[in-house]
C-alpha cells in the first residue's frame, strides 16, 4: 500500500512505513550548523536504536515531537504508522526547531551534536514541550579529536561532547524534576534517560506568552489556552 503525506510543501512517498526520500541537508549551513549536520546518519529507511527500543511505549493518540529528527527516518516511520507526530531539524527541510507542547518529546543524538549554550537552549524547548515525558538519548563514546568546548572536533569534522548516563541523568535535571536512566536504550555507544516533571523555562516562539504567578513561578500558554484563563 502506498501513501503521500505533504509535509512543509514537501511531498513524501511511504510504502510498507518507509520513506521514498529522506529531507534533504539545507545547504549553506554555518561551520557550527555542518559540523551537527554532519553527524546526521543515513539509515537507509531503518528507524533508529533508541526508537525501536522505545516504539511499544507510545501510545497512538498521544502527540510526539520529533525534536532534532535530522533527515526524517524516525518521524516518518511513527506517521506511518499512525502516530501523531511532528518534527523539527534546523540542518534540513523539516525546518527550525521552536517549543511546540507534545504529550512525548524524543530527541536522538542531538546534545552530544551541539556547544554548551545551544545545548541549554535545546533542552529549555525540550522541557517547554514536554506534556508527559521525554526520551533523550546521545552518544556516550566514540572519535576523540581536537578538544573544543566541552568536546571534541572529530576527524569527521563533527562537535562531540559524550556523556556518561550519570553524566546525562545529573544534566538533563537541571530542566526536569524528574529523570532516570533508560535502561533499555543505554547501552555502550548510547546513554539515555526518561524525563517528566518539566520545569518552566522563558518560551521561545513568539506564538506563547509568559505569565508569572503568585508564586513567582514562570508559567508558558499558548494564544488557546490564554484565551481561555
Amino acid at each position: 500500500m502506498t501513501k503521500w503525506i505533504t509535509k512543509r510543501g514537501h511531498k513524501f512517498q511511504i510504502k510498507n512505513g518507509l520513506s521514498k526520500n529522506n529531507f534533504k541537508l539545507k545547504p549553506n549551513l554555518t561551520e557550527m550548523q555542518k559540523q551537527s549536520a554532519n553527524t546526521s546518519i543515513t539509515r537507509q529507511g531503518r528507524k533508529s536504536m533508541p526508537l525501536r527500543k522505545i516504539e511499544n511505549s507510545l501510545a497512538k493518540n498521544e502527540t510526539i515531537y520529533d525534536y532534532g529528527a535530522g533527515r526524517g527516518v524516525d518521524y516518518l516511520h511513527l506517521l506511518a504508522t499512525g502516530h501523531k507526530a511532528t518534527a523539527c531539524d534546523p540542518n534540513t527541510e523539516l525546518g527550525n526547531c521552536k517549543v511546540h507542547k507534545s504529550d512525548v518529546v524524543i530527541s536522538n543524538y542531538v546534545l552530544n551534536t551541539v556547544p554548551p549554550g545551544i545545548r541549554d537552549k535545546i533542552m529549555k524547548d525540550i522541557a517547554s514541550s514536554t506534556k508527559n515525558r521525554a526520551y533523550i538519548t546521545v552518544r556516550r563514546t566514540g572519535d576523540r579529536g581536537t578538544p573544543r568546548y566541552d568536546g571534541y572536533i572529530t576527524s569527521r569534522n563533527t562537535f562531540q561532547k559524550y556523556f556518561t548516563p550519570d553524566e546525562l541523568k545529573n544534566y538533563t535535571k537541571h530542566y526536569f524534576g524528574n529523570c532516570k536512566i533508560n535502561k533499555s536504550v543505554t547501552n555502550g555507544d548510547s546513554s539515555s534517560v526518561i524525563c517528566k516533571d518539566p520545569k518552566c523555562f522563558k518560551c521561545h516562539s513568539s506564538n506563547w506568552y509568559m505569565y508569572q504567578n503568585d508564586s513567582s513561578q514562570l508559567l508558558c500558554f499558548d494564544m488557546d489556552t490564554l484565551a481561555t484563563y
